[in-house]
This record gives structure tokens, C-alpha cells and sequence, in this order.
């Protein structure tokens, strides 16, 4: 009996990686003012608590439109970072056709490609150009007159990295003179 495997393909940060340092540091912050008021009240430190004072400070305020904006823009953060706490990464790799185990970044496959094509026979020099999820674009670069060029990349092309995902790898031929 085989191990189940984990289908699961490795994805990126979540969206809510990038915000998450923001608020550690606006908690932090909060923390220290919090401390510092304890310390103030406990008699430790001189100075009024801060907290009241930004208390005081907003007491008998009524509504405004200033207020309003504020509000309706603290809650269109709030609803931006639920909804982004709630966004998975996006995956970053191809699963292999051969293997359940196998990813294939597109970046790797390109290189692959472009490793495999360069060492076909008549090949003078081969670039991967396009290179997306879907679809990788190697650039071969052969000599005037060379018959079978195409036909000798696109099969090691097919036998090789094309045999590991489902994404299409394809092939441009430019010819130089010799």
C-alpha cells in the first residue's frame, strides 16, 4: 500500500504576508503606549497617561463629515485585509504529467528547454523568450541550409521538458547565413 501524496501545488506568500509586519508594528506600538500609561499610574514615571489625554482629547466630539471619511475608510482597510487574509497564494509551480510529486517551476522549465534545445545537433544557439504557465517559447538560432533542424529540437523538446508538465513548449526557428 502507497503513501497518499499531497497534491497540493506550493503557492506563493499570501497577499496578507505583506500587511502583516504593518500591523505587528502598529501592536508593538500600542503596546509600548500601554506600558508606558501603566508606569505613569503605577508612579514610576512622571508625565500624564497618554491614553487619557487622547481620550480626553476626542470627548464630545460630534459627527462630522471628517469623521465620517474616517470611519468609511478604516472600514474599507478592515474589509481589504479580511479579504486578503482570505486570498491563497498563487501557485508558483506546474505539476509534473510524469510524477505526483513532481513541480516544475515555469522559470526551471525554460531553463531546461533552453539547455535542451542549445545541445540539439545544428543548433548554433537557442533562448527561452516567452516563458509563462502555460506556455514556454525557445528561440533556436541554426545556420542557413541545415536540414532538420526543427524536427531535431522539437523532438528533444517533446522527449524532454515537454514529457514532465502539460504546459506547451514551443519552437521558433531563425536561421543566419553561414
Amino acid at each position: 500500500m502507497s503513501a497518499p501524496t499531497d497534491r497540493t501545488p506550493p503557492r506563493a506568500r499570501p497577499v496578507a504576508a505583506l500587511a502583516a509586519p504593518v500591523l505587528a508594528l502598529a501592536l508593538v506600538a500600542v503596546a509600548v503606549v500601554a506600558v508606558r500609561d501603566l508606569l505613569v499610574d503605577r508612579g514610576r514615571v512622571g508625565g500624564t497617561p497618554w491614553s487619557r489625554d487622547l481620550v480626553d482629547a476626542v470627548d464630545g466630539l460630534t459627527a462630522s463629515t471628517a469623521l465620517t471619511v474616517a470611519g468609511l475608510a478604516a472600514a474599507v482597510v478592515g474589509l481589504l485585509l479580511v479579504v486578503a487574509a482570505l486570498l491563497p497564494g498563487r501557485r508558483t509551480h506546474l505539476r509534473g504529467s510524469a510524477a505526483a510529486d513532481l513541480w516544475v517551476s515555469p522559470g526551471a522549465l525554460a531553463a531546461l528547454a533552453q539547455t535542451v534545445a542549445d545541445r540539439s545537433p545544428g543548433v548554433v544557439s537557442a533562448a527561452a523568450t516567452r516563458v509563462g504557465r502555460r506556455r514556454v517559447t525557445v528561440e533556436v538560432v541554426a545556420r542557413e541550409g541545415e536540414p532538420g533542424v526543427r524536427d531535431a529540437v522539437r523532438a528533444a523538446l517533446d522527449d524532454g521538458p515537454g514529457a514532465l508538465t502539460a504546459a506547451t513548449v514551443g519552437v521558433r526557428l531563425q536561421e543566419v547565413p553561414r
